[in-house]
């Protein structure tokens, strides 16, 4: 009878047990139901951030191109020099938009380029000579020479013929 009572006891212990593993079981699913919701709000939160993020720098580079549209143009003309690097064409960068110029040909471009190649400055050795000795002092100059032809006027319906 004692034996009896003591399997009665262990049954009744791995039954107490078996209901609180089940209950710990049903809290870590309802927790894990309550995170993958978290995360899918999250997501969604994150994807209309990421969808605004975009709009607002399509807008901005939409806006970008249509200032560069609007500028006046300048014809411009930049000069090969000796060196291979003084040959190849000049990369100019204004508000994202790259233009890619041609060394030694004219060409027609909105007066920013024209802007960013003026404040393309460089620091240069020059050697003078001062009471027989050899002085070096730094001087800016013009990091890409170059010439302005004109500017392009702007033709308006008045002026089509």
């Amino acid at each position: 009878m004692a034996e009896n009572r003591n399997e009665q006891s262990e049954l009744e212990r791995l039954r107490r047990e078996q209901a609180a593993q089940s209950a710990e079981l049903a809290r870590l699913r309802r927790e894990k139901q309550e995170a993958e919701k978290a995360a899918e709000q999250a997501k969604a939160e994150a994807d209309a951030i990421s969808r605004k993020v975009d709009e607002e720098v399509m807008r901005t580079e939409r806006d970008a191109v249509r200032q560069l549209h609007a500028q006046r143009k300048v014809r411009l003309l930049i000069p090969s020099g000796r060196d291979p690097h003084e040959r190849a064409p000049v990369p100019v960068a204004v508000n994202g938009r790259e233009f890619l110029i041609v060394r030694d040909k004219e060409v027609v471009v909105p007066e920013g380029v024209l802007n960013v190649l003026k404040l393309a400055r460089e620091k240069v050795a020059v050697s003078t000579e001062q009471n027989g000795q050899q002085v070096v002092s730094w001087e800016e100059a013009q990091r890409i020479p170059f010439q302005v032809l004109g500017y392009v006027e702007p033709v308006t319906g008045d002026q089509e013929a």
